[in-house]
């Protein structure tokens, strides 16, 4: 490995890089499924009903920020909210327990002058946290556990895959050396590793749920997308399903 580090010349080095982290590569994605394995199976008829509430469909598929936007949009439908370009106003109030919890938190965060479209964290400690719990009792999310192993899997992946590219660009930077292309294959490289191998937050279970949801209510994203008038309880489920 020190010969292959130090003394090939640029272009013999660009190559055994390439090949370097495209065996890297093959070999973490099929030991990944070795190592961790996934043994969720199929999803429960109590997982698959879970996903009829918009936003429990919402935070299985696109985390808190998606299930925060598609109740940011709710409200707007109901005439709670008014979407601006950068900011959101409450423009009418209403009587507790009248909203879904979620709705309640978005309304109440977007009372603030100048709100952002996008309240950070505005869910974190209400529903979506018990949401995600509900998921990850019903197989459909990882456990904290289980993620933060993943976690770790792909930093390790990518430490061995990229690794000897970084110390190469690092010593060429140092000796003064031309580093353009190695700069460049290691940018493409530390994209593909972040496409081929990019965290999970779904079980097996969790994905072949949310697939069937999204099949077996495609009827309602076709009918949006021709522009048709749909139940408002059905636009927010298709929201959640298929996003916005």
């Amino acid at each position: 490995m020190t010969e292959l580090l130090h003394h090939p010349s640029g272009p013999a080095f660009l190559g055994y890089f390439f090949a370097w982290f495209f065996c890297v590569l093959v070999v973490g994605r099929a030991m990944r499924d070795v190592l961790l394995p996934d043994r969720s199976g199929e999803p429960t008829p109590a997982a698959l009903s879970s996903l009829e509430e918009p936003y429990f469909a919402a935070v299985l598929r696109g985390g808190e920020d998606e299930a925060e936007r598609c109740a940011s949009v709710a409200l707007e439908w109901r005439g709670y909210l008014e979407l601006g370009k950068d900011v959101v106003k409450v423009k009418k109030a209403a009587a507790k327990g009248k909203l879904h919890p979620l709705e309640e938190a978005v309304l109440e965060a977007a009372g603030s002058a100048g709100a952002p479209y996008l309240i950070p964290g505005v869910t974190s400690s209400g529903f979506v946290k018990a949401a995600e719990a509900k998921l990850r009792t019903l197989g459909l999310m990882l456990g904290a556990a289980e993620a933060r192993l993943d976690d770790a899997y792909l930093w390790t992946v990518g430490f061995v895959a990229l690794g000897p590219g970084v110390y190469r660009f690092g010593r060429g930077v140092l000796l003064g050396r031309p580093v353009l292309f190695l700069a460049m294959l290691l940018g493409v490289a530390f994209i593909a590793l972040l496409v081929s191998l990019s965290p999970r937050r779904l079980t097996r279970a969790g994905e072949r749920a949310l697939r069937r949801a999204q099949e077996r209510y495609a009827f309602l994203d076709a009918a949006q997308e021709r522009g048709l008038t749909v139940d408002p309880a059905d636009a927010a489920l298709a929201a959640g399903l298929f996003g916005l």
